[in-house]
């Protein structure tokens, strides 16, 4: 007779508990019960809920991605000021890249289940991801790089403009006072 252990797990952020379930078996019996089709029918049944999950909470995410874009699409349509505009853009464009993310992630998961690769080819395409990930952030750090020079280069004409119209309020008043003399 087995000794099976029921502990139910509460956590604070979640609405659902999850459930850890234990049993003790002697390894003759594990073997013959992990052979059996009644576990082979449990470990399908267990991974038919797992993905059930990830698809729910993929698609939940996409129609609240989908959504906050059309709330970004409203904001743009009310935008007045130059401010606005580039808030939406960032905006937009952060949604967006999240959003086929999502997409990219849900694609790969689909076809790795569709095509039974061997487990090298997959693991190239994850460093094939890795890769385009790693160029991704290099080119948004460039274009933050280019941003930020830019700002530097705007903020140094600005001085450079101010620094020139104080030294000719300094030459007109210094001609002012020589002239009072």
């Amino acid at each position: 007779m087995c000794e099976i252990f029921i502990a139910e797990k509460k956590h604070i952020n979640s609405e659902e508990p999850s459930v850890v379930v234990l049993f003790e078996l002697p390894a003759h019996d594990w073997s013959e019960l992990s052979q059996s089709p009644q576990w082979k029918a449990v470990e399908n049944f267990l991974s038919q809920l797992i993905e059930k999950g990830r698809n729910m909470e993929n698609e939940e995410l996409i129609t609240a991605l989908d959504k906050e874009l059309e709330n970004c699409i409203k904001k743009l349509r009310n935008a007045t000021y130059g401010y606005e505009i580039r808030t939406f853009i960032t905006e937009y464009e952060e949604l967006m890249l999240k959003k086929s993310d999502v997409l990219k992630n849900k694609f790969f998961k689909e076809e790795r289940v569709k095509m039974p690769f061997t487990e090298q080819v997959w693991t190239e395409i994850g460093v094939v991801k890795k890769n385009l990930a790693e160029t991704e952030r290099r080119t948004d750090m460039s274009f933050e790089f280019a941003e930020h020079t830019g700002r530097q280069a705007r903020q140094a004409k600005r001085l450079s403009i101010l620094a020139f119209a104080v030294s000719v309020i300094t030459a007109i008043i210094n001609i002012f006072i020589f002239c009072m003399r």
